[in-house]
Parts: C-alpha cells; structure tokens; sequence
C-alpha cells in the first residue's frame, strides 16, 4: 500500500509517472472505471512522495468518474477527504517544509521523547531519527531541541 511506496522515494516517483499514463491511456480510449483506478493508484503514490494536495486531487477525479453510489466512489471520496486534511494540516502549521516522515519525528520530539524513544516508536535507527532532527533544525530555522519543542507547543 502507500506506506511500501512511502520507503522509497524513487519508486514512487516512478509508480507516480507510470500511474499517470495509465490514467490517461485508459481516459483517452474510454475506459472509466480503469482510469479511476489508475487515478487511485496515482494518489497513493503522490502520497508516498509526500503530495498529499496533489494527491486528493487524483482521489477526487477517480470519485467523479466512479460516482459517488458506487463502493470505489466512496473510497476515493474517503481518500480525499483524508488526503485534503493531510494538505491542509501541513499548511496550516508552518510545519509544510517537512516531509511527513520529519513532521512525525518533530512531533515525538515536541511531546518530549528522546531519540532512543522516537527511533523505537517508528521503527527507524536512533541515528535516522538524529538524520530527520539535522533536516527538520535547518528547514524551521531551529537550533536545539528545546527550541523545537518550543515551535511544536506552539504549532499545537
């Protein structure tokens, strides 16, 4: 699902192109439901690279062409809806520069957990954690700990 795609940035980026010709491939000969289903994969993989508003905008064009009575409608209405919140939340807050993997690290660390901790609640390495605070310091403009948990307080 989106989270494999979400592991590699590369193949998603490549899901994401092939997912895109699929679309238009199947539009341009008249295949609606396969075109809303190549839609839906897009959107997983805009996903997966961290688009979320890129993303709701395929789930929502899969909707329409799925219609809302039927069960694939009301999913692709269900992603875009979660991923419309998802865009909205990482505008919203300042937090936007950061990729979604470095906004749940900020977040851990923002509750006050330590690297040891953030690292075993995600299932990363404490040196990947260290990685994702090194980028999230220098996208906010932080240069501490403290001074992030002081930005995430009041991010809210």
């Amino acid at each position: 699902g989106a989270a494999a795609v979400q592991a590699d940035g590369a193949g998603a980026a490549c899901l994401d192109a092939w997912a895109e010709r699929a679309a238009e491939a199947a539009s341009t000969v008249g295949l609606i439901e396969q075109s809303g289903h190549a839609l839906l994969a897009r959107g997983h993989a805009l996903m997966g690279r961290e688009l979320p508003a890129e993303a709701a905008a395929c789930y929502e064009e899969a909707r329409v062409l799925f219609g809302d009575a039927s069960p694939a409608g009301a999913r692709a209405r269900e992603l875009a809806r979660s991923a419309g919140r998802m865009a909205e939340r990482c505008e919203d807050d300042g937090l936007g520069e950061l990729t979604l993997r470095e906004r749940e690290v900020a977040e851990l660390a923002g509750e006050g957990l330590k690297t040891k901790d953030i690292a075993g609640r995600l299932r990363v390495s404490p040196r990947t954690v260290d990685v994702h605070l090194t980028h999230i310091y220098s996208k906010l403009g932080v240069n501490s700990r403290a001074a992030l948990v002081r930005l995430m307080a009041l991010a809210g």
